[in-house]
C-alpha cells in the first residue's frame, strides 16, 4: 500500500510541466521501489515461516498416530 501511495506521488511529480520537481519524483520512484521489495521479502518470509510451521505439526501428527 505504501509502495503505491509513493508511486502516484511520483508519477505526479514527474509530469508536472515545470522540471525543477522531476528530481524529486524520480527519488520517489526508487524509494517505491525500495518499499515494494522490503513488502516482498516480508511476505516471502512470513509464507516460509508458517509453511515450516505446518511441516512440523504435520511430522507430531504422524509421530502420534505412529505410536512413536
Amino acid at each position: 500500500m505504501a509502495a503505491c501511495l509513493v508511486m502516484v506521488m511520483a508519477i505526479r511529480l514527474l509530469i508536472d510541466e515545470q522540471f525543477s520537481p522531476h528530481g524529486h519524483g524520480w527519488g520517489l520512484v526508487g524509494s517505491g521501489a525500495i518499499c515494494f521489495s522490503i513488502g516482498c521479502v516480508c511476505k516471502v518470509t512470513w509464507e516460509l515461516a508458517r509453511f515450516s510451521r505446518m511441516r512440523e505439526q504435520e511430522r507430531v501428527l504422524m509421530q502420534q498416530v505412529s505410536g512413536r
